[in-house]
C-alpha cells in the first residue's frame, strides 16, 4: 500500500471489513468453531488463537497509518490496534448482520465510516478535524 492509499480517507483502514473473517454465512467454520467453544476448551483455545492471530495480523494497517501521520490526534499504536481488532471482529458482524438485520453492504459501509471515524486524524471525531462540530458525527 503506498501513500496515495492512505491519504484517500484512509482506505488502507477502510478495506479492512472486506477480508475480515467476519464475514460469511451464519454456518461458516468459524461461526461453528465461535458457538462451540463455550462447551470445549479445545475449541477456545482455537478461537483464541485465531483471536490472536488476527490480532497480529492486523498491526501492518496501522502501522502503515502511523507511518504516514494519519492517526487521530492522542491515539497510540497499542490503542490503534485495539479498536480496529474490536471492530472487525466477527461478534459486531453477527450482531449486526446475522441477528440485526443489517445487509453485508450496510455493514461494510458502517465499519469503513467508523474506523476512519475512530481512527483517522481529521474525521469527524478528531480534534485535528476541520469539519464544523455542528456537523460532526456523534
Amino acid at each position: 500500500m503506498g501513500a496515495d492509499l492512505c491519504s484517500a480517507r484512509a482506505n488502507c483502514l477502510g478495506e479492512a471489513g472486506h477480508r475480515s473473517p467476519s464475514k460469511g454465512s451464519s454456518s461458516s467454520p468459524s461461526t461453528t468453531v465461535w458457538g462451540a467453544s463455550a462447551f470445549s476448551p479445545a475449541l477456545r483455545k482455537l478461537e483464541q488463537e485465531f483471536e490472536k492471530l488476527r490480532f497480529e495480523m492486523q498491526e501492518e494497517r496501522i502501522r502503515l497509518l502511523f507511518s504516514h501521520s494519519k492517526q487521530r490526534r492522542g491515539l497510540g499504536l497499542d490503542e490503534a490496534r485495539r479498536i480496529l481488532w474490536m471492530y472487525t471482529s466477527r461478534d459486531v458482524y453477527r450482531m449486526l448482520v446475522h441477528e440485526g438485520g443489517w445487509t453485508p453492504d450496510q455493514y461494510q459501509q458502517w465499519l469503513s465510516d467508523t474506523l476512519v471515524n475512530a481512527l483517522v486524524r481529521g474525521g469527524p471525531d478528531d480534534a485535528t478535524s476541520t469539519m464544523p462540530p455542528s456537523k460532526r458525527s456523534r
